[in-house]
């Protein structure tokens, strides 16, 4: 069977444009994988400054208790 080249060309058009859509759903895929791997990131991030926190609120309760030691040796 032969092909005219209006034929060829709507055939080439077709593999390009089907061709660009699988690129775009690799690439949105892609993009989804990144994301979860960013939000996974994101809530270890959170979970240390939720102990940093912690640790910041423990340290200034003891400095607290530590300036009035020394407050009640001195007065």
């Amino acid at each position: 069977m032969t092909m005219t080249i209006g034929q060829a060309l709507y055939n080439l058009l077709n593999d390009y444009f089907f061709l660009n859509r699988v690129h775009r759903m690799l690439a949105l895929f892609a993009n989804k994988g990144e994301n979860e791997n960013l939000r996974a990131d994101l809530e270890e991030a959170q979970k240390k400054i939720i102990k940093l926190k912690e640790k910041n609120s423990a340290l200034k309760a003891r400095l607290t208790q530590l300036e009035n030691r020394v407050a009640d040796q001195f007065l």
